[in-house]
């Protein structure tokens, strides 16, 4: 066994936000689904960004991550093509 080192990515962005955005491209079950809450979009936004899986919604995910890992391509790069062993 050795250690490990991690490397954490996160969205720039709010992906709950981005799913009540697209709340509206939802197949209408999954519509029904999150109105019968009986709660606001907003507080649905959580439960939408894991339900959501239209082409709008994913090709905005995929965009999403082009970019955040372009700002970040340095290091990511360091961290996969490191020498230290530890990868």
């Amino acid at each position: 066994m050795r250690p490990l080192t991690s490397f954490l990515i996160t969205p720039s962005v709010d992906l709950s936000e981005l799913a009540e955005h697209h709340q509206k491209d939802m197949p209408y079950l999954l519509q029904y689904f999150v109105n019968s809450l009986g709660r606001d979009v907003a507080s649905c936004a959580d439960l939408m960004s894991y339900l959501l899986f239209t082409s709008k919604y994913t090709s905005a995910l995929i965009e999403i991550g082009y970019h955040d890992a372009s700002q970040r391509i340095d290091e990511i790069e360091s961290f996969l093509y490191s020498s230290d062993g530890n990868n």
